[in-house]
Parts: C-alpha cells; structure tokens; sequence
C-alpha cells in the first residue's frame, strides 16, 4: 500500500469532492435519519443542519454584535464525511498508525454502521485514547480529521482551572465567546466537528470557575447535546453529531460517570517494524506545514534510518522521532550526531 501513494491518493481525491445531484427521496431520507425535523436546504448537495435556531435577544446593541458574527450557525451547516469509503479510510490510517489497530477498528466500526442505516455522514462514538506520552494520540485524531474533511478544535486540559475555553463564557462577561464546538462549526464551516480534549485525567476546576469534566458530562450525553444551552448565544445548540476524542495517559482521576460515557482504547509505543510508516507520516506532516510537497525535502540518508532504529528498538517515542527527523533535515553531513 504504502509503495503505490499515487493509487491511494487519487482514490481519495476521487472520493473526498462534495457530494453532488443526489434525488430528493435520498436527501430527505440522510437528514431526517437522526431528527425528524432536520430538513436539507436545497443549496446545499448534502445533509445538513441547523445548530442554532435563533440567537438571543438579537434586538440589542450586544445581541446584534453576536448575530453579525455567530449569525452563519443560524444557517444550515453541511454534516460532511459522507462520501468518504470506511474501507479506503481504514486501508489509510491502518498504514500510517500500525500500533493503533484497536483505534482504527472503532473509528472505522462507527462508519460502517451508520452507512449501513443510511446515516453516512461522519460521527464518532465519544472514546478514550489511553496511553503513554509520544504514542501519537492526538496525531491520529488530526489525522481523521484531515482525511474525512470535517473541522478540528483541540483543548488541553491539563493544568485549566476552570471550563471557560471548553464551556465559553456567558454574555455580558468582556470578551464572551460561544463554547468551542460552535467556535470550531463557525470556523470550519461544517456541523459535525471533531473535538481533542487532551490529557483528560489531569484536568483540574473549581466551585467558581467550573469544571471541564462536568461540562463535557453534559457535551457528550445524547439528549442534552441536542439541546446544550449556550450562555453566550442565549439560545440551545445541538452539539450531537460533534465526535469526541479524549486522550489520557492513565484513568486515573477520571470519574466513574465520564468513563461511563466513553469508549475505552489502550494504546502501546510502536515498535521498530513501524520506523518507515511512521517516517513517512512525518515527513508528510512536516511538509503540509512548510506547505511543499515531500520530494522537496531534504533526503534523509539510510544511515540516519539505521541510527534511529537503534534508537528506538524498545519503542518509538513519535514526538521524539519527529524532533530527531528535523534534525536529520537541518544537519548536512552529519547523519549519525542528532541522535547521540
């Protein structure tokens, strides 16, 4: 697979273009699968839906500032990842996460099952990525996002005090802004964000400030995702086709109703026998960034893969293979020094 990425990458760029012409009978039956009153709007080519019905109190002076700027939620918003192949996206990340099986089978699991009830549009099932530093958690997460074209938002919780940057901050506070799935819809354009919360077991909060972990209690809940009440807006958002992915490098300090709600995945470093799928990803991924293509990087000589493969035999640390691969870029000459 990984030796023909001119086949893959055609496939996708053959898949992931919007959807287009489909019949009336087929567009009722898409939007209206998971809420009967969820109605395509004919300029879209897919499903839909409105995430905000009306914002309040519109008619003042501060009201009107949140209409003129979070107004687009109001609107239908596209639920994307429908015509993305489950089959394709598996054969993808399965390449570039080899250590991530588990992971792949559920993200993969959820897609089958909602194409089979006619509810193509991507959503994934809340889970728990459980595992040591460096395993590339969050970069499987990024990842997903990239390949079904859906929007990212991420938050770290390690350290946060309160729930503002998960919960937003209620009008009339300076600087009141919506929680962050609506802040990701209104970026990303599109009504089925994916959404990080990184280092969950060590989020902390306070009887004032709030408490992510209670937040994303009401996030995650099905029934009052659909109707999670928005302090900034004034006005209920349904955040229930948002996909939730929480990485953890334990359980411990996690409650017993968080856990409930979500999947838990266990994942391990990769081996060695991952080193050149997991080299590739990087390069890809450091090329996206300095926006070329990877045959414009600096080559990096098979020295230098034989000297990180002895550095990683116990185990692949991806954050510091990636550091070590930069390295290999800027260094001329010197294939073995950045790894000493």
């Amino acid at each position: 697979f990984l030796d023909r990425p001119g086949l893959w990458q055609s496939e996708f760029g053959r898949l992931l273009p919007a959807v287009a012409g489909l019949g009336s009978s087929s567009d009722a039956k898409q939007a209206t699968a998971e809420n009967p009153s969820e109605r395509l709007e004919p300029s879209l080519s897919g499903p839909s839906r409105i995430v905000v019905r009306e914002i309040g109190e519109a008619d003042s002076d501060v009201g009107a500032d949140f209409v003129q700027t979070y107004g687009c939620l109001t609107s239908p918003l596209p639920l994307r990842g429908a015509n993305v192949s489950p089959d394709v996206l598996a054969a993808v990340l399965s390449a570039e996460f080899p250590h991530m099986a588990a992971a792949v089978d559920r993200i993969v699991g959820d897609m089958q099952l909602r194409h089979r009830c006619g509810v193509p549009w991507i959503r994934i099932r809340p889970f728990l990525l459980v595992g040591p530093p460096g395993c590339g958690k969050t970069r499987l997460a990024k990842r997903l996002a990239t390949l079904t074209g859906i929007g990212y938002g991420e938050v770290n919780a390690a350290g946060i005090s309160d729930n503002r940057v998960l919960h937003g901050t209620a009008r009339g506070w300076r600087g009141a802004q919506p929680c962050l799935p609506l802040l990701v819809m209104r970026q990303s354009g599109c009504a089925n964000p994916l959404i990080v919360v990184d280092e969950l077991e060590k989020a902390g909060g306070s009887a004032r400030g709030g408490d992510i972990r209670q937040t994303l209690l009401a996030m995650l809940e099905p029934t009052t995702s659909r109707s999670f009440f928005d302090e900034a807006l004034l006005a209920s958002a349904d955040l229930s086709q948002v996909s939730w992915v929480m990485t953890g490098n334990s359980l411990q300090g996690i409650s017993a109703p968080l856990l409930s709600r979500l999947g838990i995945v266990h994942v391990q470093l990769p081996g060695p026998e991952t080193l050149e799928r997991l080299i590739a990803g990087i390069l890809r991924d450091v090329a996206d960034e300095l926006a070329v293509s990877p045959d414009d990087l600096p080559p990096i000589h098979p020295d230098a893969v034989k000297a990180l493969r002895d550095r990683f035999r116990t185990g692949i640390d991806v954050r510091k293979l990636r550091r070590a691969i930069e390295s290999i870029m800027s260094i001329s000459g010197a294939p073995r020094a950045f790894v000493q």
